[in-house]
């Protein structure tokens, strides 16, 4: 039987099915081991084994985090720079939320390893999913290299510059191990575990390049249009983010005591790679003539793209109003880029629509109506 096509959001059609047999090949590989080895990537044994072993790793990689931040917020001070920070309200709240966070990724990996993962309705792991790769790319990507340049000691901002301030740290120096490692593994093993799913699932349609689909309408004006705007304003902000990189002074604190270190100068340039992914793949989904990439390739550049842009503009913003407690206005931003971040969450969020909305109705060959009444 053919799987029913999901409901998502009421903002996007139905994304297209999981790849199912039909009654015929069904009953086949029922009496077949041949048509059994031959079906969807996510059904052989060898492929179950793969993404049962990443999700195993993914929430392995969870625990120690989980458990230093359970402490926090149960009183405990061990790893504390200056234990007083353990009674500042808006420290508690902030690592009530990473609670949260890390239980919803201990969630993630257990639904991606049951047998149900394939045919339950995609939306609900996909939007943790897309919130965790965004948190989890740029340290995977930038924390390796930030810990080899600080064990070097080359870190000319930052860390040393922070201390000679007078601020003391936040954390110890041993959290950072134990923290970035651990975000490290989870964010590699998420990421692999989330590519199988994402192949069995919709595993054909990936694959074909971009427009091959001669049958599929084109996007229409309201779509282009808010591309176009939200392609822009995540460009302009990779400008700014590019300047932070590059160690500009620009105003990203309003007092100078903790200036950019290799870390944040890091990151910064991961959104910068970030922004311009979810701008040419957008592109790339919406004018796709002459074009011979394929769909999934386009598909992962947008997701990881809007998925850092989202939510780095998100946790950066939360912090700087919130702020952890203990250490005054140090981390407060100037309004000016508070906004600049919350209008980046926005685009972000946007370009996402308007891709899987335009994968959506790429890849079923239905029509944006006839897409929308099949979402319900």
């Amino acid at each position: 039987m053919t799987e029913k096509p999901l409901r998502p959001l009421a903002l996007f059609p139905s994304l297209p099915s999981a790849t199912a047999p039909s009654a015929a090949e069904s009953s086949s590989a029922e009496s077949s081991a041949d048509a059994s080895r031959n079906g969807p990537p996510g059904d052989r044994p060898r492929s179950r084994r793969a993404l049962r072993l990443l999700c195993l790793t993914e929430m392995v990689a969870v625990v120690p985090y989980l458990a230093l931040k359970v402490h926090w917020v149960t009183g405990g001070t061990t790893g504390l720079g200056d234990g007083a920070l353990a009674d500042a309200p808006a420290f508690f709240w902030l690592n009530m939320l990473t609670v949260g966070l890390a239980v919803g990724a201990l969630g993630v990996g257990v639904f991606l390893a049951g047998a149900r993962s394939l045919r339950a309705p995609a939306w609900p792991l996909l939007l943790p999913t897309w919130v965790g790769t965004g948190l989890l790319v740029p340290v995977v990507l930038a924390a390796p290299v930030a810990g080899l340049v600080l064990l070097l000691g080359a870190d000319g901002g930052g860390e040393a510059q922070a201390a000679g301030s007078g601020q003391a740290p936040l954390v110890q120096p041993w959290v950072f191990g134990v923290v970035y490692t651990g975000f490290t593994v989870q964010g590699l093993a998420l990421v692999a575990a989330l590519a199988l799913w994402v192949r069995a699932r919709w595993g054909g349609a990936l694959t074909e390049p971009v427009g091959s689909r001669a049958s599929a309408p084109g996007p229409g004006a309201v779509a282009r249009t808010v591309a176009a705007a939200a392609s822009a304003t995540v460009l302009a902000a990779a400008v700014l983010h590019g300047l932070w990189a590059a160690g500009a002074e620009v105003p990203l604190f309003e007092r100078d005591a903790l200036p950019l270190g290799v870390g944040v100068r890091l990151t910064e340039g991961v959104h910068v790679i970030a922004a311009v992914c979810a701008a040419l793949g957008l592109w790339a989904l919406l004018r796709p003539a002459g074009r011979r990439v394929r769909t999934g390739t386009v598909m992962t550049a947008v997701w990881i793209g809007t998925g850092v842009l989202f939510t780095g503009a998100g946790w950066t913003l939360l912090t700087s109003v919130v702020g952890p407690g203990g250490t005054g206005d140090v981390l407060r931003a100037p309004t000016p880029v508070e906004l600049l971040w919350a209008v980046q969450m926005a685009a972000a969020v946007l370009i996402a629509a308007v891709a899987v909305r335009a994968f959506a109705v790429t890849a079923g060959g239905r029509s944006p109506a006839g897409a929308a009444r099949a979402g319900g």
